[in-house]
């Protein structure tokens, strides 16, 4: 009998902030936390495959027993990995080769806009520079015909090409 009162007497019992203190210390306990690492290495989860559509799992680690041999062969087993990751990567592959042929298509048309576009500007820029060195020098001849030199030779010397 008093062993079932000392339960209701015990400091930490009856401190219940004591005893969340003394369960926190429980669980942060380095030597536990250690003891746990090494007991309990990483393993693969389960992904619960059997679960599907009620049928059980077949042995550990091995795809469910409802899944066809192909799907079985794609997804593999934890010991020997499926070929369906490779197909995905070489699925990418392809795929990211496509774009870039893509890419590289739409870079040489971007290109040769860029030109024809340049080779315009610099078209009107030479034809407005070339009219405006033409009329200049016309002025200059009007003015004092003597003094300078053709329009025309002016024109093939100091001209924009």
């Amino acid at each position: 009998m008093y062993q079932s009162l000392n339960k209701y007497l015990d400091p930490i019992s009856a401190n219940p902030l004591a005893q969340v203190q003394q369960n926190a210390m429980q669980t942060l306990d380095p030597n536990r936390i250690l003891q746990q690492a090494v007991a309990a290495p990483l393993q693969t989860p389960d992904l619960g495959f059997g679960v599907l559509g009620g049928a059980a799992a077949g042995a550990a680690g091995d795809a469910a027993s409802w899944m066809p041999e192909w799907m079985k062969g794609m997804i593999g087993t934890k010991d020997q990995p499926g070929w369906g990751g490779m197909a995905l990567g070489t699925a990418s592959a392809l795929g990211n080769a496509f774009m870039g042929m893509q890419q590289y298509g739409l870079a040489k048309k971007t290109l040769a806009e860029n030109q024809r576009q340049f080779q315009a500007n610099y078209d009107a820029q030479r034809q407005t520079t070339n009219t405006a060195l033409e009329d200049r020098q016309r002025a200059r001849v009007a003015a004092n015909p003597g003094a300078y030199q053709s329009v025309g030779d002016y024109m093939r010397e100091n001209g924009v090409k």
